[in-house]
């Protein structure tokens, strides 16, 4: 692992070419950058060298390389973001749905999450076990194609976190949050973990939303996180201008974004259940009405603040859930995942300079938003591939430990 040459010194890179020997030749780049922190943290140093040897094993796999598969399509699909995103969107459609089994749980305030398990009867108690949090407006069954066979792979039991009005639950309460709650989250993993107490090994990731959710979880709880190794997939980093930029960049996009939203949580029993805070809250019918005429993702996500327990604003809401207020304080091995293609968090929005310990950020060339489509059929996800087998990694070492 060498030095960058124009980064500072603390960051080090990787480069890792696809080179194809015979037919069209399509090169992709991996860049791995490392993170570090306050060099007297021996707790922090150890993280980085773990963080090290994981990412070098997977580098031996050739696990880092995007694309892996050399294909006739292969220049014409991967150089294009919305090829990709189409590609995944058939993958959905072609993978049967999951078998899972929800556990609800009711919250302090009134409100409903769930954990929905997937379904592997041949696991021990003390399997280890994968946290997933979904995209945006996604659940078990609209994020199947990327968990589909994973627990069979791996032998971890995995466990989807629904967010708030997520999974076919509408609000109950006039709360939610479009990137998540810390304490809901913290609530759902007290329950994965009471759920299985034998298991020595909770992993996570993140995609999407999900990983700004996850993030921001690490960065809140430090040492106390019940999470041992996280993955964040395509996260935006900065939440507070990540969509002013994609509103620039992709207007289309970001109008198909919000209208999502827009559905997800204002109309059906959700929007009822808003509409009816609002009708005896003066500050709740403002937030409301502003949330059903913001023009972009980025007005919606001010608009909402109100409803994710914000009442001070927008300003309070970046404070509180924008994931890098708290992500000095992530005390955990972090994976982070992202494509200079995205066209949803833009590669403008990654940082290259990472200031903890423990950390690091994989860019490829290619890979669109989420989508990272591979194998030869383009049946795989090598988000999830890289994803899940980095915390299979983790918990090899977590399991040596003394």
């Amino acid at each position: 692992l060498s030095k960058s040459p124009w980064s500072s010194d603390h960051i080090r890179r990787l480069d890792v070419l696809t080179r194809w020997s015979t037919g069209m030749s399509c090169r992709g780049s991996s860049r791995v950058f490392f993170g570090s922190g306050d060099p007297g943290d021996s707790k922090g140093t150890q993280r980085s060298k773990l963080i090290s040897r994981v990412l070098s094993q997977l580098t031996d796999q050739g696990l880092l390389q995007y694309p892996r598969q050399r294909h006739w399509l292969t220049d014409w699909i991967y150089g294009s973001p919305l090829l990709q995103l189409v590609l995944s969107r058939v993958q959905l459609a072609l993978c049967p749905k999951l078998d899972i089994i929800r556990d609800c749980i009711d919250t302090t305030d009134g409100g409903v999450i769930a954990v929905d398990w997937i379904t592997n009867p041949v696991l021990e108690s003390d399997a280890p076990i994968i946290a997933v949090l979904p995209t945006l407006c996604g659940c078990a069954q609209t994020n199947r194609s990327w968990l589909h066979g994973f627990s069979e792979a791996t032998g971890f039991r995995i466990a989807v976190l629904n967010r708030r009005g997520h999974g076919g639950l509408a609000l109950r309460t006039p709360r939610f949050n479009v990137f998540g709650d810390p304490e809901d989250t913290q609530v759902q993993l007290e329950h994965v973990k009471r759920a299985y107490p034998d298991s020595r090994f909770l992993g996570a990731i993140g995609i999407s939303a999900g990983s700004a959710q996850i993030a921001t979880y690490l960065g809140t709880t430090g040492d106390k996180s019940l999470v041992d190794a996280a993955v964040c997939a395509c996260p935006a980093y900065d939440v507070s201008t990540a969509f002013g930029y994609f509103a620039q960049e992709s207007p289309r996009l970001d109008s198909f974004l919000l209208s999502s939203v827009q559905t997800h949580w204002l109309r059906g029993r959700s929007g009822e259940t808003l509409a009816s805070a609002a009708a005896q809250d003066m500050k709740a019918l403002d937030a409301l009405r502003r949330a059903e005429s913001a023009p972009t993702m980025e007005k919606f996500v001010e608009a909402h603040a109100y409803f994710a327990g914000c009442r001070e604003g927008s300003q309070q809401y970046y404070e509180v859930h924008n994931p890098m207020s708290h992500f000095r304080s992530v005390a955990r091995p972090l994976l982070l995942l992202n494509s200079d293609d995205d066209p949803v968090c833009l590669h403008t929005t990654i940082p290259t300079e990472i200031p903890v310990h423990g950390c690091a950020i994989v860019r490829t060339d290619y890979g669109s938003h989420t989508a990272f489509v591979d194998g030869v059929y383009f049946e795989r996800s090598w988000m999830m591939d890289v994803g899940m087998k980095f915390l299979v990694e983790c918990h090899k070492e977590h399991v040596a430990a003394p």
